[in-house]
C-alpha cells in the first residue's frame, strides 16, 4: 500500500489522453518529471507553470516515482510519437530554417498556453 496521497494527481478520460495531470490543470505528470530530470528545479518549473505551488510539482513527482512504468509509458509513447514524424523538405514549402525556427517557437508558445487550465473548455470540442 502506498504511504503517498495523491489528490493533487488525476487521470480523467478525454483529458491528455487519460494520462495522469495536476489536478485541476492539463499539465502532464510525464511533462514535470521530464524537466526535473534534466535538472530544472521545482522553483524553475513553478516559473514556467504559475498555476502550480512547489506542492503540486512535488505531488507530481512522488506520483511519477511511485507509478514509474506507468510515465515511463507515458513518456515512450510521446517519443514514439515525434520519431513517427518525417522530415519536412522545407524548400519544397517555400520555407526555409529560419521560417521552421519561428514557427517552432510559435507553437511552442501555443502549447504552452494550451496546459493552462482556462483550456479545459476546448476538451469537450
Amino acid at each position: 500500500m502506498s504511504k503517498f496521497d495523491y489528490r493533487n494527481i488525476e487521470k480523467v478520460p478525454g483529458r491528455s489522453g487519460g494520462r495522469a495531470v495536476i489536478g485541476g490543470t492539463r499539465i502532464r505528470v510525464c511533462v514535470i518529471l521530464n524537466w526535473y530530470r534534466q535538472g530544472t528545479t521545482v522553483e524553475e518549473i513553478v516559473q514556467t507553470y504559475p498555476e502550480l505551488r512547489p506542492s503540486d510539482v512535488h505531488d507530481a513527482l512522488a506520483y511519477a516515482y511511485e507509478h514509474l512504468q506507468e510515465i515511463e509509458t507515458d513518456v515512450a509513447s510521446d517519443v514514439d510519437a515525434v520519431s513517427d514524424r518525417k522530415l519536412v523538405d522545407l524548400k519544397c514549402r517555400g520555407s526555409d530554417e529560419r521560417h521552421a525556427a519561428d514557427l517552432r517557437h510559435r507553437l511552442q508558445t501555443i502549447a504552452e498556453d494550451w496546459e493552462r487550465p482556462e483550456m479545459e473548455a476546448y476538451d469537450a470540442l
